[in-house]
Protein backbone atom coordinates (compact mmCIF):
# COMPACT_ATOMS: atom_id res chain seq x y z
CA UNK A 1 0.00 0.00 0.00
CA UNK A 2 2.86 2.36 0.90
CA UNK A 3 4.79 1.51 -2.09
CA UNK A 4 1.82 2.23 -4.45
CA UNK A 5 0.88 5.52 -2.27
CA UNK A 6 4.83 6.52 -3.16
CA UNK A 7 4.87 5.80 -6.71
CA UNK A 8 1.84 8.36 -7.37
CA UNK A 9 3.19 10.81 -4.76
CA UNK A 10 6.72 10.90 -6.86
CA UNK A 11 5.13 11.44 -10.37
CA UNK A 12 3.18 14.71 -9.03
CA UNK A 13 5.46 16.06 -6.46
CA UNK A 14 8.86 18.50 -7.27
CA UNK A 15 11.98 18.87 -5.01
CA UNK A 16 12.16 22.50 -3.82
CA UNK A 17 14.26 24.07 -5.50
CA UNK A 18 17.19 25.17 -2.99
CA UNK A 19 17.31 21.32 -1.71
CA UNK A 20 20.13 18.78 -3.78
CA UNK A 21 19.22 14.64 -3.93
CA UNK A 22 22.24 14.24 -2.74
CA UNK A 23 21.28 16.84 0.86
CA UNK A 24 21.37 14.29 3.63
CA UNK A 25 18.26 15.54 5.52
CA UNK A 26 15.11 13.78 6.26
CA UNK A 27 11.34 14.74 8.00
CA UNK A 28 8.63 12.40 9.51
CA UNK A 29 5.19 13.08 8.40
CA UNK A 30 1.98 11.77 10.04
CA UNK A 31 -0.70 11.72 7.35
CA UNK A 32 -4.11 11.08 8.19
CA UNK A 33 -6.44 9.89 5.17
CA UNK A 34 -10.28 10.53 4.40
CA UNK A 35 -11.79 7.38 3.02
CA UNK A 36 -11.60 9.17 -0.40
CA UNK A 37 -8.07 9.09 -0.25
CA UNK A 38 -7.83 12.76 0.65
CA UNK A 39 -6.20 14.52 3.33
CA UNK A 40 -7.73 14.36 6.52
CA UNK A 41 -5.80 17.35 8.02
CA UNK A 42 -2.85 19.00 7.65
CA UNK A 43 0.11 16.44 7.74
CA UNK A 44 2.04 16.67 10.85
CA UNK A 45 5.75 16.56 12.08
CA UNK A 46 7.12 13.46 13.72
CA UNK A 47 10.88 13.60 13.12
CA UNK A 48 12.50 16.07 11.47
CA UNK A 49 16.06 18.27 11.48
CA UNK A 50 15.93 21.61 12.95
CA UNK A 51 17.58 22.87 9.61
CA UNK A 52 16.57 25.22 7.00
CA UNK A 53 16.75 22.27 4.68
CA UNK A 54 14.80 20.37 7.06
CA UNK A 55 12.31 22.66 6.83
CA UNK A 56 12.09 22.95 3.38
CA UNK A 57 11.92 19.49 2.65
CA UNK A 58 8.61 19.76 5.18
CA UNK A 59 7.28 21.96 2.96
CA UNK A 60 8.08 20.23 -0.07
CA UNK A 61 6.32 17.11 1.01
CA UNK A 62 3.05 18.76 2.37
CA UNK A 63 3.03 20.60 -0.85
CA UNK A 64 3.31 17.20 -2.41
CA UNK A 65 0.98 15.20 -0.52
CA UNK A 66 -1.90 17.87 -1.10
CA UNK A 67 -0.81 18.57 -4.92
CA UNK A 68 -0.99 14.69 -5.42
CA UNK A 69 -4.92 14.00 -4.28
CA UNK A 70 -6.97 12.04 -4.62
CA UNK A 71 -5.25 8.89 -3.75
CA UNK A 72 -7.74 6.83 -5.37
CA UNK A 73 -5.22 3.50 -5.72
CA UNK A 74 -6.08 3.02 -1.91
CA UNK A 75 -8.30 -0.08 -1.34
CA UNK A 76 -11.70 1.35 0.54
CA UNK A 77 -11.85 -2.28 1.96
CA UNK A 78 -8.27 -1.86 3.58
CA UNK A 79 -8.81 1.56 4.88
CA UNK A 80 -8.07 0.50 8.19
CA UNK A 81 -4.55 0.23 7.39
CA UNK A 82 -3.83 3.81 5.57
CA UNK A 83 -5.93 5.86 7.60
CA UNK A 84 -3.05 6.82 9.12
CA UNK A 85 0.51 6.88 7.51
CA UNK A 86 3.63 7.52 8.67
CA UNK A 87 6.12 8.38 6.06
CA UNK A 88 9.56 9.59 5.80
CA UNK A 89 10.82 11.75 3.40
CA UNK A 90 14.35 12.51 2.02
CA UNK A 91 14.92 14.65 -1.21
CA UNK A 92 15.17 11.22 -3.08
CA UNK A 93 11.60 11.31 -2.52
CA UNK A 94 10.62 13.41 -5.12
CA UNK A 95 10.15 14.04 -8.67
CA UNK A 96 13.14 15.84 -10.64
CA UNK A 97 12.23 19.47 -10.86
Amino acid sequence: LVAAFRRHLKTCSKLPASLSVADDVKVKLRVLMTPEGRLAAEPTVIEAKASMKGLLLKQGAVQALQACQPYAMMPADRYGEWKVLDLSFTPQDFGAS
